[in-house]
This record gives structure tokens, sequence and C-alpha cells, in this order.
């Protein structure tokens, strides 16, 4: 069973109110404590070139399989609500599965 890779990407007009510090330091770990009893088995957060493609954060979350993450969402009463404090820009979320991975 391939892991399953969830992006959580924020379009470029969110950098008007993006709080990467909060972001990081409370968003991601209440991420990582809820979602990890469900396969979440590490994340991932960049900031992107805004110019050249029209967003401006991208979070690459890896589960163990999809029903993790499906579990992850259906339970979720803490994560979702808190996007509100980082920004007010509302993200797209691509899902996908690993079909060639190369590691050094």
């Amino acid at each position: 069973m391939a892991p399953t890779l969830v992006n959580v990407i924020y379009p470029a007009e969110a950098a008007a109110d993006f709080n990467m510090d909060y972001y990081l330091s409370t968003h991601m770990p209440l991420v990582q404590k809820n979602w990890t009893p469900h396969g979440l088995e590490s994340w991932t957060v960049g900031v992107l070139d805004k110019e050249t493609s029209g967003y401006h954060v991208q979070a690459v979350l890896v589960f163990k399989d999809a029903e993790g993450f499906k579990a992850a969402m259906s339970g979720d009463k803490e994560v979702m609500p808190d996007v509100a404090n980082f920004t007010s820009t509302k993200p797209s979320v691509w899902i996908g599965g690993v079909t060639g991975q190369w590691k050094a």
C-alpha cells in the first residue's frame, strides 16, 4: 500500500495575512498531535515563489494510506477551525498517492 500525499496549498493572496510563526509553532503541532494517530507520518512546509506559482505556502502531509487521511478529517474538531487563526484565505487541498520516490 503506497503512502498518501496531501498537499495543502495557500494561494498568493494569502501572503497579505498569513501568520507563519503561528502556523509553524501552533497549527502544525496541532495537526501532528491530532492526525498522527490516523496515520500521519510526516509533514513539510515550504514558502513558494508567488510570482511563478501563484501560491504562497505549501504543506505536504504524508499519510500511511488514504483511509487514515479520511479518518483524520472526519473526526477533526480542532485542526480545520484553527485555520482562521493564521489566515483568512482558504487553501486548495490536493490528495494523491506516491508513485515514485528517491531518497539520498
